[in-house]
């Protein structure tokens, strides 16, 4: 084969050609169930974040609660990095707690910031770049996620955690 590529639900195999398409379909099957994940170690990355997103209040309210209440939810848990997507360096986050998944947005902004941390339905994730979305922001942060210059250009990768690290937020707007 020629490439992998690892989704939330499905690998895709990118084929050099269909010559041997009847032994791989054979193969694969027992390969995916010999495989050991016990042997991968990941990174744990601490993401620093101020929690003052154009968006928090809304998602506040949506759940009936304070926005300190979804600084402390959002940042209490560890997240698992399902595979990257959408943009180079976009995570897919695992483990968003059941009390924030929120609808994404109706109108999908032109521009997210680079750097936005925001809530899509039942994820969390962060904007690499500038770039259209339809998540709702909660936070920024610093952390650059992609650099093409760099040897290794994605800092997160499919199978690390991380954890989102409140910086003061004194002064938000918390409504």
């Amino acid at each position: 084969f020629s490439d992998l590529v690892p989704a939330m639900n499905s690998l895709t195999l990118y084929l050099k050609s269909d010559k041997h398409l009847k032994q791989w379909l054979q193969v694969l099957p027992s390969l995916w169930d010999e495989i050991k994940t016990s042997t991968f170690k990941g990174q744990h990355h601490l993401i620093k974040t101020t929690y003052k997103g154009e968006d928090i209040n809304y998602v506040a309210r949506y759940h009936n609660l304070s926005a300190d209440e979804v600084i402390n939810i959002h940042s209490k848990t560890k997240y698992h990095v399902l595979f990257l997507g959408f943009q180079p360096g976009f995570a897919y986050l695992h483990g968003l707690n059941e009390q924030l998944h929120t609808p994404r947005r109706d109108e999908p902004r032109i521009k997210v910031p680079k750097g936005s941390v925001a809530i899509g339905a039942a994820q969390t994730g962060i904007y690499p770049a500038d770039t259209p979305g339809g998540w709702h922001i909660i936070g920024h942060t610093d952390t650059v996620l992609f650099d093409s210059t760099s040897e290794q250009p994605c800092l997160i990768q499919p199978g690390d955690t991380l954890e989102f690290v409140p910086l003061d937020n004194k002064g938000a707007n918390h409504d």
